[in-house]
């Protein structure tokens, strides 16, 4: 599933950090990427749409883990054994998925393009620059209805 939009690195290391950033995802949590998507400059789409895409696996990630992690603690009332069984191939499994995916996206943010992460194993929590860092300048009505491109309060004389 290659996303629609299309993304090229707007610097030459956009595609190391963005492959470091995976990489930490599936390894490390979701503290690097998270640094990666806040100190990147807004102009480099490319790096904040893989940046934020590492976080967001990597949260989800978190989250599918803990859900594994309490599933073992209420099967420990039952049978110790059983759940360390049950949630540690619930939680390597869903461990495993995601490092097949992230795998996926680091082969295409080294090529220079973007690999959509399937949303069952990605929730959006961050979100990736949908438009260009340059924006046309708001205009607003004059007095006579007009468009103008004057900033308010510009030219002013009081």
């Amino acid at each position: 599933m290659t996303s629609a939009p299309a993304l090229a690195p707007s610097r030459p290391a956009d595609r190391a950090w963005a492959v470091t950033g995976y990489l930490a995802a599936g390894l490390l949590g979701f503290a690097l990427p998270l640094a990666i998507y806040l100190c990147a400059p807004r102009r480099a789409r490319f790096l904040r749409a893989h940046a934020a895409q590492a976080t967001n696996t990597a949260i989800t990630l978190l989250l599918y883990t803990t859900c594994a992690a309490i599933f073992g603690g209420l099967l420990s009332l039952d049978s110790a054994r059983i759940a360390i069984k049950v949630g540690a191939a619930a939680a390597i499994t869903v461990w495993a998925l995601t490092l097949g995916y992230l795998a996926r996206a680091i082969t295409a943010a080294r090529a220079g393009a973007f690999r959509q992460i399937p949303s069952w194993l990605c929730a959006v929590l961050l979100r990736a620059p949908a438009r260009s860092a340059h924006r046309a300048p708001r205009t607003r009505p004059n007095r006579s209805g007009h468009r103008s491109r004057r900033p308010r309060g510009a030219g002013r004389a009081w």
